[in-house]
């Protein structure tokens, strides 16, 4: 247990610095985007596949 709060001692110290927290913030940010073109990928790809298979099983009918 000392061990974890030791740890968490010095992760506490480390965000205390700028240069950690500048570091932790760009990571941050580059995951948030890299999430966000996830999803707009995730989007158009079902805009354009959708209406294709909606089209698609109206016409089987």
């Amino acid at each position: 247990m000392n061990r974890i709060a030791d740890g968490f001692q010095k992760l506490s110290n480390a965000i205390d610095t700028n240069e950690y927290r500048d570091s932790l913030l760009t990571n941050v940010y580059r995951s948030c985007i890299q999430l966000l073109k996830l999803m707009m990928m995730k989007l158009n790809t079902a805009s354009v596949i959708w209406p294709h298979l909606i089209w698609q099983s109206h016409s089987l009918l």
